[in-house]
């Protein structure tokens, strides 16, 4: 059983009857959209462990096929390992494979809503931004030519491939949070924060994310307490 699943198990035991409800003022979740080999993984990890909080990443789209008992040949995932480089597009699970449109978010709900119980996370993609109202919304993005850099290394792959494998996962996160969420929302969502991590190291990133972070901590509490 996964971190995931365990949690979900856990908050369904302690609360058979009534939801708990989580403070607005208290909340500590960060979100973060992001273009393919900009590093937010790895900036989400370095922000993680300088705030003590947990990254949510690939785990949740695993989780979700796990709860539905979607096999790996059902949607085609060799290993996490894969599957967390987007050898698998989630605009694939909107067909035949048994994750519809209606179940994704329904199932994406209940872990998100398990996450924000437990507060202190990072959530990275997966359309939580449109779920989470008092989150601080980050966008990442970076230079393609250093987004094809990056991805060829992870990938160990030339260029064209890295290239390549960027405009269809990007493609596909863009299908998918239309699909999901509506064109219009997509469109118009404003994040509270936009960075280029060309112009900045991942370190200065954190630290510039830590800063907003404490002014929408408090910007919470005057709003929910004062």
């Amino acid at each position: 059983m996964g971190v995931l699943q365990e949690y979900l198990k856990k908050f369904q035991e302690e609360h058979k009857t009534d939801l708990p409800k989580f403070n607005p003022a208290e909340m500590e979740i960060i979100t973060i959209s992001r273009t393919t080999g900009c590093g937010a993984r790895q900036i989400a990890d370095r922000l993680a462990e300088k705030l003590g909080y947990k990254v949510w990443d690939s785990e949740i789209m695993i989780s979700i096929c796990q709860n539905m008992e979607l096999s790996k040949s059902q949607y085609n995932l060799k290993d996490e390992k894969d599957f967390a480089l987007g050898k698998n597009y989630m605009g694939d699970f909107f067909d035949d494979k048994g994750l519809t449109n209606f179940t994704y978010k329904k199932e994406l709900t209940k872990l998100l809503y398990t996450i924000c119980l437990n507060n202190k996370a990072i959530i990275i993609g997966r359309g939580a931004n449109f779920y989470i109202k008092n989150a601080l919304h980050v966008r990442l993005d970076a230079d393609i030519n250093k987004r094809i850099t990056k991805i060829a290394e992870d990938l160990q792959s030339s260029r064209i491939v890295a290239k390549n494998f960027i405009q269809k996962t990007d493609k596909a996160r863009e299908k998918f949070v239309k699909t999901c969420f509506g064109k219009e929302r997509v469109k118009n969502f404003k994040y509270d924060i936009t960075l280029d991590t060309d112009n900045f190291t991942y370190d200065d990133v954190c630290k510039i994310i830590m800063v907003a972070m404490e002014c929408h901590k408090a910007n919470l509490k005057r709003e929910y307490i004062d």
